[in-house]
C-alpha cells in the first residue's frame, strides 16, 4: 500500500540553528536511526513540564555541499533548536538550517509513518512537481506538544526547493 502525503505548502523558512547527536548512514541502514533519537531523550531530555520539545531530523550530503539524493550517503543529526549561546561540544554536532524555500509536508500519525512519509515526497511528489531539491539540509520537524494530548501529533518533512528550470 502506498503512503500518500497531502500537497505541501510552499513556504519561507528562516534559519535555524540545531544542535544533536549525529551518525553517517545510508538506505540500508537508516533503520538504525532511532537509537539517535533514543540518546538524545537520554543526553538532552526535551521533555519539560510535561511538554516535549519541537525535535528535528537533518539531513546533510557526504560530501557536504552536494544536493540531496535519496539513495547516497547522509549524516544525520537528531537534534533541537540550539539556545543562542549554545556551542559545538562532543558528542554534540551543530548545524545552522539556511534560510530559504522549503516544501512542507504535513501529516498526521506517527513516529513510526515518518519515514513512509519521507519516502512519499521524495519518490512520488518531487519527480512530478515543478520544484526540485537545491543543495540545503532536508529536514524532519517533530513539533512539540503536551503529553496528555488524546490525538496524534502534526509530523512535518521540509524538502529544500527551488522551481525546476
Amino acid at each position: 500500500m502506498m503512503f500518500i502525503v497531502p500537497p505541501p505548502e510552499i513556504v519561507d523558512m528562516p534559519e535555524l540553528a540545531i544542535i544533536g547527536l549525529g551518525g553517517e548512514y545510508c538506505l540500508d541502514t537508516r533503520g538504525e536511526i532511532p537509537k539517535l533519537w533514543w540518546l538524545l531523550q537520554t543526553e538532552r531530555q526535551p521533555i519539560h513540564q510535561g511538554v516535549r520539545a519541537t525535535t528535528y531530523g537533518v539531513f546533510q550530503t557526504v560530501p557536504p555541499g552536494a544536493t540531496f539524493s535519496y539513495y547516497d550517503r547522509f549524516f544525520y543529526i537528531a537534534g533541537l533548536a540550539a539556545e543562542p549561546d549554545e556551542s559545538e561540544r562532543p558528542p554534540f554536532h551543530a548545524v545552522t538550517l539556511k534560510g530559504g524555500r522549503y516544501a512542507v509536508f504535513r501529516f498526521t500519525g506517527s513516529y513510526s509513518e515518518m519515514t513512509q512519509a519521507f519516502d512519499a515526497a521524495i519518490l512520488n511528489w518531487l519527480p512530478q512537481s515543478d520544484w526540485q531539491l537545491d543543495d540545503r539540509e532536508v529536514v524532519e520537524c517533530y513539533p512539540g506538544y503536551k503529553l496528555s494530548e488524546k490525538s496524534l501529533p502534526v509530523f512535518e518533512v521540509w524538502l529544500p526547493v527551488t522551481e525546476k528550470t
